[in-house]
């Protein structure tokens, strides 16, 4: 089972509000809210804690509040750092997160695009895309970009036994969409198709030394989406 916490990171340097999605998707899960406050290289953290953390304060428990009034736990934590990246990946690693929840703009949540790359993970990232979709009519789309040495009917395979999960946790096959596309450039692929999207769940890869938690793939998906983006963890 996926870990019942999720981290949702914030800057808190700027007065920012989330979006209406960012409540959906979280559901029931605990919050370990991140607000951020990066200060440059030069400036210890310390002194622009001292300067700046009363209203940096004020923003986070702002932003909780909208977590609270929907009865979810949340747990705010500030931290004044010159590395966000790094914060996040300890913190998540500290906490014990599940799945990491990247705010982006979206309207509403009509439409979730989910990249399967393969079995790995994959048992995770539907249970996340199960609870999100259940008691909603937001239209799941299961999404593979094969690689022009995949055989054909692998992807077809592997997206027809995820979709037989989503039915088996309760999700209706008629809001179950599949599709395929075969490309040399994955990223730019499913980039491409978050246009079209609302929110995107993709699960964590093995992880490279720049990208110290979630891999190379998911951090891309995340730095250039516009909309929320849900990182579901491994094992």
């Amino acid at each position: 089972m996926p870990k019942r916490t999720t981290l949702v990171p914030v800057s808190v340097r700027e007065d920012v509000t989330l979006p209406s999605v960012v409540y959906d998707l979280v559901g029931s899960l605990r919050v370990v809210l991140l607000g951020t406050y990066q200060v440059p290289e030069q400036t210890p953290p310390e002194q622009a804690r001292e300067n700046f953390e009363e209203v940096a304060r004020e923003r986070l428990e702002a932003l909780a509040e909208g977590f609270s009034d929907r009865g979810t736990e949340v747990e705010p934590l500030l931290v004044f750092t010159p590395d966000r990246a790094e914060t996040v990946d300890r913190v998540t690693v500290e906490r014990e997160c599940g799945s990491v929840l990247f705010p982006g703009v979206a309207e509403s949540l009509e439409r979730v695009l989910v990249p399967v790359r393969s079995e790995t993970n994959l048992e995770r990232i539907l249970e996340v895309v199960a609870r999100i979709a259940n008691g909603t009519t937001t239209t799941i789309t299961l999404f593979h970009v094969s690689g022009e040495d995949e055989e054909e009917g692998e992807a077809d395979l592997l997206l027809r036994g995820a979709r037989a999960r989503l039915v088996s946790a309760g999700v209706p096959p008629g809001s179950i969409d599949l599709r395929t596309e075969r490309s040399e450039e994955p990223i730019a692929t499913i980039l491409a198709a978050t246009e079209e999207a609302d929110a995107v769940v993709i699960g964590e890869t093995k992880p490279s030394l720049r990208t110290m938690v979630f891999g190379d793939v998911p951090m891309r998906i995340v730095e250039e989406a516009l909309c929320p983006v849900i990182v579901v963890r491994r094992d």
